[in-house]
């Protein structure tokens, strides 16, 4: 009976362990969603942590940081705010980057220019309204409608 269970719980390690390399064969991932995913798959906690510690040991993860900087790139270039890009990081229990006003304007400008092509009277606060939805600050917005100013001025 000892041999059987022991065979069993071999068979659930190894499991969690092939659950792990798949679901990282298919793009990295952070230790709190392999830890989430395989509690989905209704391994325990302490097998799902274990397996976790291995791939960790046999170093398949990404560090934290550099996982996150490259999740970041990746949502900054689709011009996602950093209050947006910082939620996405923290849902996945990922470190955020340094905030850079520079950058976030860009974007800002970018989406202004998407969708509103200038900024007047008539639109000015739902031009407001969509930045503020996208988590972009009002200084953000603020200086995004005046860089649209001055291109119509160029």
């Amino acid at each position: 009976m000892d041999d059987m269970e022991n065979s069993a719980e071999n068979k659930k390690d190894k499991a969690a362990i092939t659950w792990v390399q798949d679901y990282l064969s298919r793009r990295p991932h952070s230790e709190k969603e392999l830890l989430e995913k395989l509690l989905k798959k209704g391994f325990d906690r302490g097998l799902a942590l274990e397996a976790i510690a291995l791939a960790r040991e046999r170093k398949w993860l990404e560090s934290p940081e550099e996982l996150s900087e490259k999740v970041y790139t990746e949502w900054d270039k689709k011009n996602k705010s950093h209050a947006w890009i910082t939620q996405y990081l923290d849902e996945k229990g990922l470190p955020s980057p340094d905030y850079d006003q520079r950058r976030e304007i860009e974007k800002a400008t970018y989406q202004l220019r998407k969708k509103f092509g200038t900024i007047n009277s008539e639109n000015h606060q739902r031009a407001g309204s969509n930045l503020a939805s996208k988590g972009f600050g009002y200084s953000e917005f603020k200086a995004a409608a005046q860089n649209l100013k001055d291109e119509e001025i160029k």
